[in-house]
C-alpha cells in the first residue's frame, strides 16, 4: 500500500488538524496520541491515525469504517471513559475518517473496511493459523470413551465426554457453575481412559490469583495418575524458550482475560496434539490487552469450527436477587433491570444519585460499607479477611469517583494498606492484579500476596486497593461489592456484569439511573478479525 507524505486532499487537513485540535482541548487527544498518528499515517491532520492506535491500546485489534464506524468515536475519544464528545462532532469526525480510510491508510494493513496496524494484522494472521493447526490435530492422548460419574449434572457431564472428543474445546459458564469441578472431572477420566502414565498436565491462567484457585480446585480431585503443574501463562510461555512445551493436556482458566498476543504466544509453544480446554465466561469483560481471541473463538463455535459446551446453574451464591439481576444484565435486559434496581431490597440495594445531596449520602454508604473497617485496629488475619469482605469497584481513573482520587483520600494506613500489583514481576511469581495487604513493620515493609510475602522495595509499581477499577477485580469475589457509576461513563453490559458477578452475597449499586440501565443496553464488541480468519481457514 502506498504511503502518503505531507499535505491532503484539498482542505481536508486544515479541517482534520482542527478536529484534533479540539479533542486535543478537551482532554481526548494528547501529543503522544498524535506522535503515533503520525508515524502510523505519515501525514499531517492524521485522524485516522490517532484513532485506529487509540483504539488499539482500548483492546481492539482492527477498525471497521463503513456505513457503521467501529468502535464508536465517543468510546474511542472518551476521557477516561466518559463520554464528552457531542453527537455533531461524531459526525464530523466520522465522515473525517471515512474520507481519510479512502485517501491515504498510511502504514495501515486494509481489507475492504477493516484497517489494523501491521503488528495487530501479523498476530491475528498467525493465532488463527495456530488455532487452527491445534483444534485440527490428533491428540497423543487417545480414549474411546469417557466415563463420567452421577456428581457431575448434565451440562458438566456432556462437557466432560465432549472434551473427550475434541483437541481442542471450549467450556463456558457463569461464576459458580462449576467450570474448574468440570475440568478436574475431564482429568479424572481422561487419565482412566487412556494407556498414557503419567498424565502431563499444565493448569495456566493470566493471573496468579487464578492459577492458585484453579490448582487448587483440580489438585482434590486428581490421583497419581496425573502430574500438574500450575503457571502463570507468562512464566510458562517464557521457561525453555523455542520449544515446545512437554504436556499432554493444557487447562487454561480465564480465558476472557487473555489478549491476542499472550494466546498466540501460548499457542506457538504447543505441539499439534496436545489437548486444549480454554474455561471462561463468556459474558465476561475482555482481557485489558489488545484483543478478545477467547470471545472469537466462540463465535468460530457458533459456525461448527470449534467444539464449545456451556455450564449452567450458578453455587457461588444462593442470593436469587443476585442471580436474577446478573442475568438480566447478560441478556440486555434493561426494563427488567430497572424494576429489580427499584425494588432495592434484600441482597441488591440502588442508591439513586441526581444531585450533590444524593452523592454525599451515597459517599457515607461507600465509608460504611467499605473503607470504615480499613481505619480501625486490625491484625494482619484481619486484614487479609476484609479483602475478601467487601470491594468498592469503579469504571474509571480519573475524576472523584476515579480509583486514584479515592484512594487517595484514604491515603497510606499505619499499620495495613490494600495494594495491587501493576506489573508483571516473574522473578517474585507477582503478577499484575495481583492483590495483597501492605505491612508496616520493622525492619522493612512486606506485601503478603496470596501465596508469597515480599519486602516492599521488590514490587515498585503497585497501587493502594482501597477502590479497584472493575477490570482489575476479575478473577476475584467479595462478599459485599459496592459498584459506583459515575455520571457520563460509557458502560457496557460485559462491565456491569462482571463488577455485580464479583458479589457472593450484598450488591450496592451507585449512580444516575439512566447511566446504569443504559450500560445494560450497550454492548459495543472489539473489533477483531480472528473469527472470520478461523472460519476461512476451516473451510479451506
Amino acid at each position: 500500500m502506498p504511503a502518503c507524505k505531507g499535505g491532503g486532499v484539498g482542505g481536508a487537513v486544515m479541517g482534520d488538524d482542527l478536529l484534533l485540535m479540539q479533542l486535543g482541548g478537551m482532554g481526548c487527544v494528547d501529543a503522544f496520541d498524535l506522535m503515533l498518528g503520525k508515524k502510523i499515517q505519515q501525514k499531517d491532520g492524521c485522524l485516522l491515525g490517532v484513532y485506529v492506535s487509540r483504539a488499539f491500546r482500548q483492546g481492539h485489534m482492527a477498525v471497521r469504517i463503513g456505513d457503521e464506524v467501529m468502535p464508536s468515536v465517543q468510546s474511542v475519544f472518551s476521557d477516561d471513559g466518559i463520554n464528552v464528545i457531542d453527537d455533531a462532532m461524531a459526525a464530523s469526525i466520522e465522515k473525517s475518517l471515512k474520507r481519510q480510510m479512502t485517501e491515504c491508510p498510511g502504514r495501515l494493513v486494509s481489507e475492504g473496511e477493516v484497517a489494523a496496524l501491521p503488528r495487530a494484522h501479523a498476530v491475528e494472521v498467525s493465532l488463527a493459523r495456530e488455532v487452527a493447526r491445534l483444534s485440527m490435530a490428533e491428540p497423543f492422548v487417545k480414549v474411546n470413551r469417557l466415563m463420567v460419574g452421577d456428581e457431575l449434572n448434565a451440562g458438566q457431564q456432556a462437557a466432560v465426554v465432549g472434551a473427550g472428543a475434541a483437541a481442542m474445546c471450549l467450556v463456558t459458564g457463569g461464576p459458580g457453575t462449576g467450570k474448574t469441578y468440570t475440568a478436574s472431572a475431564y482429568l479424572r477420566a481422561l487419565a482412566r481412559a487412556s494407556s498414557v502414565r503419567p498424565l502431563r498436565v499444565a493448569v495456566v491462567a493470566p493471573t496468579g490469583r487464578a492459577v492458585q484457585t484453579l490448582f487448587a480446585g483440580i489438585k482434590k480431585m486428581s490421583g497419581d495418575e496425573v502430574v500438574l503443574e500450575a503457571k502463570t501463562i507468562h512464566s510458562l510461555v517464557s521457561q525453555q524458550s523455542g520449544t515446545f512445551l512437554p504436556y499432554h493436556v493444557v487447562i487454561v482458566d480465564e480465558g476472557s482475560m487473555i489478549g491476542s498476543e499472550l494466546m498466540l504466544k501460548l499457542m506457538l509453544r504447543l505441539h499439534s496434539g496436545t489437548r486444549v480446554v480454554m474455561l471462561g465466561d463468556a459474558d465476561q469483560l475482555p482481557s485489558i490487552d489488545p484483543g478478545q481471541p477467547f470471545f472469537e473463538l466462540l463465535k468460530a463455535a457458533q459456525r461448527g469450527v470449534i467444539r464449545h459446551f456451556s455450564l449452567q446453574g450458578c453455587q457461588r451464591t444462593t442470593s436469587n436477587e443476585l442471580l436474577e439481576l446478573a442475568d438480566a444484565v447478560r441478556r440486555g435486559d434493561g426494563q427488567g433491570f430497572e424494576m429489580m434496581l427499584g425494588r432495592s431490597t434484600g441482597d441488591v440495594t440502588f442508591v439513586e444519585c441526581m444531585t450533590d445531596a444524593d452523592w454525599q449520602r451515597a459517599e457515607k454508604v461507600v465509608e460504611r460499607d467499605v473503607m470504615a473497617p480499613w481505619r480501625g485496629k486490625l491484625s494482619l488475619n484481619a486484614a487479609t479477611a476484609l479483602l475478601r469482605k467487601a470491594a468498592l469497584l469503579t469504571s474509571c481513573r480519573k475524576g472523584y469517583w476515579g480509583t486514584d482520587s479515592v484512594n487517595s483520600r484514604m491515603g497510606w494506613q499505619k499499620e495495613y494498606t490494600p495494594v495491587v500489583s501493576t506489573k508483571n514481576s516473574y522473578h517474585l511469581g507477582v503478577m499484575n492484579g495481583d492483590i495483597g495487604i501492605l505491612e508496616r513493620s520493622f525492619p522493612q515493609d512486606q506485601i503478603h500476596f496470596h501465596h508469597c510475602t515480599v519486602p516492599t522495595v521488590l514490587v515498585p509499581m503497585m497501587e493502594r486497593a482501597f477502590a479497584m477499577t472493575v477490570h482489575k477485580s476479575q478473577g476475584g469475589e467479595f462478599e459485599t461489592v459496592v459498584v459506583v457509576i459515575p455520571p457520563g461513563a460509557l458502560l457496557d453490559r460485559r462491565l456491569l456484569y462482571t463488577a455485580i458477578t464479583r458479589a457472593k452475597r450484598r450488591l450496592v449499586v451507585i449512580g444516575q439511573k439512566t447511566d446504569v440501565v443504559g450500560a445494560v443496553i450497550r454492548k459495543e464488541e472489539r473489533v477483531s478479525t480472528l473469527s472470520s480468519r478461523l472460519q476461512a481457514s476451516a473451510l479451506c
